[in-house]
């Protein structure tokens, strides 16, 4: 497998998954609440989970506000162009592959377009959201007539990952609550997606070009100079067994050039002879 082919299966391979992550969630939450009576028995308990994923544009956000809704329509979009030029970086790797032509150029432009929107789309996502929800939470209070009173604690609209833990007690109990989010596997897909075209990319830029044809140089390559030193002379053959001298008739005969025995009809010296063997000629004088 040559260095092209394998740029075309990484870019296959990158393709389905940024498809995949496209559909799967990027944004996730965990919360779980437990309550607990005078007597420090579990009254209640109840866990939620929620997603967002860049095929919900114009569907669910987190609070529900247009903030979000618009970073997920700017994430879905860099994704669909991501996945347009890495579809397009498989097709032409393929045909180069297939017939060892085609405008390298081109493939190496599609393929940087591919890894940038790629790349871009995670990343933002990862950035703006926190800020995204805040917007959405204000909103929703402006709309109320309230002024947001921001959590003294982590909390999704100060940041991308985190996590609390929270207690309130009374006097009919105590409630826990811990709660968790961040980038959910649709996300890290994108970014395993990036690392498998820019690999592609790299490897299909290493392909060997072709060959300058014989007696041709590359530009600018220095003249071609014949190897030092003496040329190694090919042995001479050792020379041909011969019979005793004045012997005529059949007699045995070794060939100097195949080392083959064969049996020469001497009629007078000096006797031409041939091998039947490998072609080769003589006299025997």
């Amino acid at each position: 497998m040559d260095n092209l082919q394998k740029a075309v299966m990484l870019s296959f391979i990158a393709f389905i998954l940024l498809l995949s992550s496209f559909i799967l969630p990027w944004y996730g939450t965990h919360t779980e609440s437990e309550y607990y009576d005078s007597h420090n028995e579990v009254g209640y308990g109840m866990t939620l989970s929620f997603f967002l994923s860049p095929s919900t544009v114009g569907g669910a956000t987190f609070y529900g506000g247009s903030a979000t809704s618009g970073l997920l329509t700017l994430t879905a979009i860099f994704v669909i162009l991501a996945l347009i030029f890495i579809g397009l970086f498989f097709i032409f790797s393929l045909f180069k592959a297939m017939d060892k032509s085609g405008p390298t150029y081109l493939l190496k432009v599609i393929g940087v377009l591919g890894m940038i929107f790629c790349i871009l789309a995670p990343i933002i996502f990862m950035i703006a959201l926190p800020g995204a929800m805040k917007a959405d939470v204000e909103e929703e209070a402006a709309a109320d007539g309230e002024e947001y009173d921001e959590p003294d604690h982590d909390h999704p609209t100060k940041s991308f990952f985190g996590s609390y833990e929270d207690t309130d007690e009374d006097d009919w109990g105590r409630r826990e609550e811990r709660a968790s989010w961040g980038g959910d596997i649709g996300w890290l897909l994108a970014f395993v997606s990036f690392v498998f075209i820019l690999i592609a990319l790299i490897i299909s830029s290493m392909e060997p070009s072709a060959a300058p044809p014989y007696g041709m140089q590359y530009p600018g390559a220095p003249p071609y100079q014949p190897p030092a030193g003496p040329t190694p002379q090919k042995p001479m053959p050792p020379p041909p067994t011969q019979p005793p001298p004045h012997t005529l008739g059949l007699m045995q005969v070794t060939c100097p050039s195949c080392r083959q025995p064969f049996t020469a009809d001497v009629r007078s010296y000096p006797a031409p002879v041939k091998c039947p063997y490998c072609g080769m000629r003589g006299f025997i004088e």
